[in-house]
């Protein structure tokens, strides 16, 4: 190539890395901007992962050897293209269409990337072009301006169960014996079975989440917490189903896939919990403005347990 590729490498990551700090020390943007930012970079982080990934498995592409890999896919080069179009346009041009940035990735990941193609991934890369940034761009637009709260509750918490469902078993099996061969070997109905216990984890976040968008009007996040203090739902019965469900959820994944290790996490994420007591309960926003009804609240609904009655 004509672009020395180690050049290119640390300047995609640079460059843009550079001037969002100008931009951030220069205190020219909402937080909200920000935050709507940050969200757009993390969709595209990882679906990049995820489907060149998939692409590397299928036999679409292939990358040339690079230094910092992740499943066979350079690190800085999706870390800097998530920078680029993700991060900087929600930040310097806000009101940039949508179509331009699609166009850009595909020119990126087509001209600059050290991608070896096959005939028909040309379209694979469009569509991934399309996924990746239609949706964060909705995203970032939707929390800057506080719209669409339940579409951006979805999208938002898409990217936390890829982190603690996909991604993070997949560093831990990098670096242990263990693999997702157990899921994979066994037949669906197997599956199912062993799936059974997540209902209830899942059930806890879900609902955790729909009366934080519906009643709190809010998000899991810290800067989009609920403005209103939420009893509804789950909440009526204990004041951090969040914690308890993610807890259960990667207990319950461990067991599923076979690995201590991803067990482990379940006891480290209650640790942390502790220690962060008022993370996803949803109400500590509230505490500083109505410290009285949110001090009544703590002291008559449990965190953990469910109490046989109510004081």
């Amino acid at each position: 190539m004509i672009i020395n590729m180690d050049i290119f490498r640390a300047l995609i990551v640079m460059l843009p890395a550079l001037v969002l700090v100008h931009q951030f020390t220069q205190r020219d943007h909402a937080l909200l901007r920000w935050v709507g930012a940050l969200f757009a970079n993390i969709w595209q982080f990882q679906w990049r992962l995820i489907l060149f990934t998939a692409g590397i498995h299928w036999g679409l592409w292939k990358f040339s050897s690079t230094d910092i890999t992740l499943f066979g896919v350079p690190i800085d080069i999706i870390l800097g293209a998530s920078l680029l179009l993700g991060v900087l346009p929600r930040i310097l041009f806000p009101n940039l269409p949508i179509i331009v940035l699609v166009i850009s990735d595909c020119l990126l990941s087509l001209l600059f990337f050290p991608l070896v193609y096959t005939e028909n991934s040309v379209l694979w890369v469009v569509a991934l072009s399309i996924w990746v940034i239609v949706p964060s761009q909705l995203l970032a637009r939707w929390t800057e301006y506080d719209k669409q709260i339940y579409l951006r509750s979805v999208l938002q918490n898409t990217g936390w169960a890829i982190l603690l469902l996909w991604l993070f078993p997949s560093i831990i099996f990098n670096l242990t014996q263990d693999s997702w061969q157990p899921l994979l070997q066994r037949n669906w109905l197997l599956n199912l079975l062993y799936l059974t216990p997540m209902v209830l984890p899942a059930g806890l976040l879900l609902n955790a989440l729909y009366v934080f968008a519906r009643y709190g009007k809010g998000t899991a996040f810290p800067y989009e917490a609920p403005k209103f203090l939420v009893t509804t739902g789950v909440y009526r019965y204990l004041s951090n189903p969040m914690q308890l469900g993610i807890v259960l959820m990667m207990l319950f994944w461990g067991a599923i896939l076979h690995s201590y290790f991803v067990m482990l996490s379940a006891l480290v994420a209650f640790i942390l919990f502790l220690v962060f007591k008022n993370v996803c309960n949803g109400s500590c926003q509230l505490g500083l403005s109505n410290p009285e009804e949110w001090q009544r609240y703590q002291r008559s609904v449990p965190k953990w347990f469910i109490k046989s009655s109510r004081r």
